[in-house]
């Protein structure tokens, strides 16, 4: 069952749901930082430097988090859509596949040689963060709204 407004969620979805993967490596290496001791080699595990790292996290995580929404969440969606099971866990499974794969490739595309220490499956909790947000942009059930007398 498609929402009224689909052109326009589906366009919001595809403009905002690729945010959701930088935000969710950056609140996970948020959490790592605060639960984990400070080390001095490690700028990941210092809270001060994760705040920092948002930035550069969106500037170097959106590009790949729009290529893989356009490239892979989308088309799974309507796939998913066409036989009726678009929900939001097929979606996040999906995504988390997705981003299990592609962010790995990604940063080893970005500097071969370098050794980014980020949290185990933090790709996968991209994607699925990104698929998830998909879903429920495009496809969440609207709320009913009540007419007030």
């Amino acid at each position: 069952m498609s929402p009224p407004n689909r052109p326009a969620r589906l366009g919001l979805a595809i403009a905002l749901a690729p945010l959701a993967a930088p935000l969710a490596i950056w609140a996970g290496l948020l959490i790592r930082a605060l639960i984990l001791p400070t080390r001095g080699n490690d700028p990941t595990l210092n809270p001060v430097a994760v705040l920092v790292l948002a930035v550069a996290l969106m500037a170097y995580g959106a590009p790949l988090a729009y290529a893989a929404t356009l490239g892979f969440v989308w088309p799974v969606f309507r796939l998913l859509e066409s036989v009726e099971r678009a929900d939001w866990w097929w979606m996040a499974a999906a995504g988390a596949v997705a981003g299990g794969v592609l962010f790995p490739l990604y940063l080893k595309l970005l500097d071969p040689h370098a050794f980014f220490s980020l949290f185990p499956g933090a790709g996968a909790v991209a994607g699925g963060a990104s698929a998830v947000a998909f879903w429920y942009i495009a496809a969440r059930p609207a709320r009913s709204r009540r007419a007030h007398p």
